[in-house]
């Protein structure tokens, strides 16, 4: 289960869903996401969405939060959205996952050496 965005980031400094995300925020939100996606296996999943639809990502995004954005708060995706606005976040996930994956693949490595 995915753990609620740390509010208190959001609301101490009046972020509206329209601006750009707090750097902390976009830094946790990256974590969690790439972490969420390695421990579940859907690292080849995320790789290909992630990787194929980058500019398109950003525009739906972009989009999304111009003509959705009060009903997507309502349902707390806002904060995503507003991480996928900009094109190098997408990037970051991207290489943080393929970094979560490569710490998962050495420590299952050393698991069956110690066997």
């Amino acid at each position: 289960m995915v753990t609620p965005i740390a509010p208190s980031i959001i609301r101490s400094k009046r972020w509206e869903h329209w601006e750009n995300l707090l750097p902390e925020l976009e830094n946790e939100l990256i974590e969690k996401i790439a972490q969420y996606v390695v421990d579940h296996n859907l690292s080849l999943m995320a790789d290909i969405s992630l990787d194929t639809g980058g500019s398109i990502t950003t525009l739906f995004a972009t989009l999304g939060m111009a003509m959705f954005g009060p009903y997507l708060e309502f349902f707390g995706a806002d904060t995503y959205t507003a991480l996928f606005r900009r094109k190098e976040n997408v990037k970051r996930l991207m290489d943080r996952i393929e970094e979560l994956e490569e710490e998962e693949k050495s420590k299952v490595k050393k698991h069956k050496i110690k066997l």
